[in-house]
């Protein structure tokens, strides 16, 4: 029996993904750090479990593993990875395309050919809070994220200030995601670098991270949408929303727009899927 998966990435945050509409595959924690390991496995931020599904208006069940083995609710960039795997290889070039995740259901769309642009859900109203007197912002995109406004982040240690904040025990006991951003008041980009959960150190892009900044500059910092984003890999994101006054309309989803590149297709041998628990 053939394993087969792809490795894509968007933004520099990359995944393994795969067909698993027969349920073949493990979910084991080791089994899944042990694939995203990349010393002595494919090596990637994450692995994706795609299924198709017969229900109604929902194509695909997108499941989402961080690299130490652990399910997460969302992540932006994987989904636009899993929008362009399920349109190459399981829905004859489909463009659009509706996903359920852990996180509700999210429409994506194939916009040109590495060009993906999919739905964030918003799960709760941004807060600002003040963790040791610090000015910070609350955002759940899918996932849990913690903004942090700086004057300067090219110099900035973000494992060291990241793993803080994501370990802070404000936060236990899932933690946060962090993520620091840096406003050019000329050009309007936003420099972002994020500290992922999961992967315990700064990954090139965060898709719900952009997300939640955005939401954050939006409620608590008079700017509106689109929002340009600038990764820590050079990758541009594109954040929109529909508005009223203050507040976010269109069932409280964001659109995030950004590339997803497939890398390579490969094959596993059998051995390799039949490690156990530790």
């Amino acid at each position: 029996m053939k394993f087969e998966f792809s490795k894509l990435h968007g933004a520099g945050n990359d995944f393994i993904v795969v067909d698993d509409s027969s349920r073949k595959w493990s979910r084991s924690p080791f089994f899944i750090s042990k694939l995203c390991c990349r010393h002595t496995g494919i090596g990637a931020d994450g692995m994706i479990f795609l299924s198709k599904l017969d229900a109604g208006n929902v194509d695909c069940r997108m499941e989402f593993f961080n690299n130490d083995g652990h399910s997460a609710g969302m992540c932006g960039n994987g989904l636009r990875c899993a929008a362009k795997f399920a349109a190459n290889y399981l829905f004859c070039r489909k463009k659009k395309i509706v996903f359920k995740t852990d996180s509700g259901n999210l429409n994506t769309e194939i916009l040109e050919k590495d060009l993906v642009r999919v739905e964030i859900p918003v799960l709760e109203e941004p807060e600002k809070i003040f963790p040791e007197g610090h000015e910070f912002y609350f955002v759940n995109t899918g996932v849990p994220h913690l903004i942090c406004l700086k004057d300067d982040i090219s110099n900035l240690d973000i494992d060291t200030h990241g793993s803080y904040w994501r370990n802070h025990p404000d936060f236990k006991p899932n933690g946060v995601n962090v993520d620091f951003l840096e406003i050019n008041s000329k050009s309007k980009i936003i420099s972002i670098r994020t500290f992922e959960r999961g992967l315990e150190c700064e990954s090139n892009a965060c898709g719900t991270g952009i997300a939640a900044a955005a939401l954050a500059l939006f409620h608590f910092g008079g700017m509106l949408p689109p929002f340009s984003f600038q990764t820590h890999s050079n990758d541009r994101i594109i954040i929109d929303f529909s508005f009223d006054g203050n507040r976010l309309i269109k069932e409280k989803k964001v659109l995030l727009t950004g590339n997803a590149i497939e890398v390579y297709r490969g094959t596993l041998i059998k051995e390799d899927l039949s490690c156990k628990h530790r």
